[in-house]
């Protein structure tokens, strides 16, 4: 019997909480209960699978390991990745990302959790009296692909770049499913994700790992998750997007991985041939719409109950608006504390007022922000982006990010470290246009920016954050479509 686990999953909340949390959504929202299927949809799933099997008898295998990030994850430093040693990297790619949320009650009112959530610096966020917020984890994902270990006999070659080819392909049908087979794959993420902030090969390979944790031992398609420190790897427990550490009367306590009440900052997860889990994919994927999958397994209902329905952040015009004045309040006080700077006698007074901008400033000055770059980009389609000037924009983020990495400061947060992993990750995939990558990077160049302002560094990225800005706030449309 399954032990009932003491939260809801990824959260500080207890089981059996009712909360809500907000998701805000852009114009490309997948949602699985929405989605639909062509006539031949099982026909196309079908000759996918054929070119599959191919690649298993034609090549080598391809282990894929995923790593899971949570967000946020203030001892990071300590996960190592020492678990790939030794191993031959081929390709490496992101996955599916969800940003942290707060957590309400049905009335609309903040909920509070049972412990308190550290942020990135790992200080506890709680109000003023110490009341822990109630918090619903955030993640990003890696994927790694290498061939196995010690099979130097192989002869066959390897499956790149065919493999690549039938991953995006893979990817492409995810998109074409029927309603309750999609629910069923994507159990944990009822509330959807952005297609364009998902990257093209990148979500064949969650899908992969969605299955295979739904598995059972002997299954074709199963994968284990793994929390660890140094060499040392700990078997995960739970259904859910956040698996716990084992209960504490079973770990071996000589091995101190970082964790918050059992939520390790990271975990992994292998498969250990591609092409054959992806075989085994496309097997459950029609066998599930032959049987009529369900929403929920049996035995997983608490995974989706508590999904997000408080009203969204779509596009909204008047929003954009008010934030547009509420941050020409908050850069006018920025542009305030830079005059006083600049004018402060010692080195002292320079100090202190930078500690007053990261302290009363800052923290506003980013949440607006995001909140209007991800309407912005919200606000626009892809292919009403001119490629071009989108070109030009984003050879420009990428030497601001090259720059910053190259100039940044010892003590520079961890947060922000992740967030230049995210948008070279973005920046760097393959396949997709110009347009796809300002639209998908733009929330995250002025987080990045507020670092900036925060560290006192020469700005490279707030310059492109300024001009990224105003070029979407031309190709905006005022007027309602």
């Amino acid at each position: 019997m399954t032990k009932q686990e003491p939260y809801e999953d990824g959260t500080n909340v207890p089981a059996g909480t009712k909360f809500y949390g907000l998701v805000q959504r852009t114009t490309d929202w997948y949602l699985p209960h929405q989605s639909t299927a062509p006539a031949n949809w099982q026909e196309k799933w079908a000759r996918l699978r054929t070119r599959f099997e191919r690649i298993v008898d034609e090549r080598r295998p391809l282990e894929c390991v995923l790593v899971q990030t949570r967000v946020p994850a203030h001892a990071r430093d300590s996960v190592n990745r020492a678990f790939l040693q030794g191993y031959r990297m081929i390709q490496s790619r992101g996955g599916l990302s969800r940003e942290m949320s707060q957590l309400f009650t049905p009335e609309g009112h903040p909920l509070f959790g049972a412990f308190p959530i550290r942020d990135a610096e790992g200080k506890p966020m709680c109000n003023s009296v110490g009341e822990p917020f109630a918090l619903r984890f955030g993640l990003f994902r890696q994927f790694t692909l290498h061939p196995k270990l010690h099979d130097s006999n192989e002869s066959r070659p390897l499956p790149v770049p065919e493999l690549t080819e039938l991953v995006r392909d893979g990817m492409s049908l995810l998109y074409q499913l029927p309603a309750n087979v999609a629910v069923s794959l994507w159990r944990n993420w009822q509330s959807g994700f952005s297609r364009d902030r998902s990257p093209s090969e990148g979500l064949w390979l969650d899908a992969l790992f969605e299955f295979s944790w739904q598995g059972q031992p002997g299954d074709p398609l199963y994968a284990k998750r793994y929390a660890w420190l140094g060499s040392v790897s700990i078997e995960l427990v739970g259904k859910g997007l956040f698996p716990r550490l084992p209960d504490e009367e079973i770990l071996p306590l000589e091995v101190p991985i970082p964790h918050e009440n059992g939520y390790p900052m990271a975990y992994y997860s292998r498969l250990p041939d591609l092409a054959r889990a992806s075989v085994a994919a496309i097997d459950e994927i029609l066998e599930r719409a032959r049987t009529g999958a369900t929403t929920i397994q049996s035995g997983d209902s608490r995974t989706s109950k508590n999904e997000e329905t408080m009203p969204t952040q779509r596009f909204n015009l008047k929003r954009l608006g008010q934030l547009e004045e509420l941050l020409d309040i908050e850069y006018e006080k920025l542009h305030e504390f830079e005059k006083a700077i600049s004018l402060a006698d010692g080195i002292s007074q320079k100090i202190a007022l930078r500690q007053q901008i990261k302290r009363d400033l800052t923290p506003r000055l980013r949440k607006l922000e995001q909140e209007y770059a991800e309407l912005l980009a919200g606000g626009v389609r892809t292919d009403e982006i001119p490629e071009a000037e989108a070109g030009v924009l984003i050879t420009e983020v990428a030497d601001a990010v090259a720059k910053i990495e190259e100039k940044k400061p010892a003590d520079v947060p961890q947060e922000m470290l992740r967030l230049l992993t995210e948008i070279r990750g973005k920046l760097d995939e393959p396949g997709k246009s110009a347009s796809a990558k300002l639209k998908v990077t733009l929330p995250i160049i002025p987080l990045i920016s507020s670092y900036e302002m925060e560290l006192d560094t020469e700005g490279f990225v707030t310059q492109v954050w300024r001009k990224a800005r105003d070029f979407f706030k031309k190709v905006v449309p005022r007027n309602p479509r």
